[in-house]
């Protein structure tokens, strides 16, 4: 469980960083809005 907390935690903070009007928390928990905005990070990366 701790690897994938981790890897949701890197999501949001390279969320975060690329997505500054579209902040999420940053907690290691794949929620809802996390979700939402895996699906609309782009495939290529960002």
């Amino acid at each position: 469980m701790w690897v994938i907390g981790t890897a949701v935690l890197a999501f949001q903070r390279l969320w975060n960083r690329h997505n500054p009007n579209e902040q999420i928390d940053e907690d290691g928990a794949c929620g809802p809005v996390t979700q939402e905005k895996l699906n609309k990070s782009p495939v290529e990366g960002f």
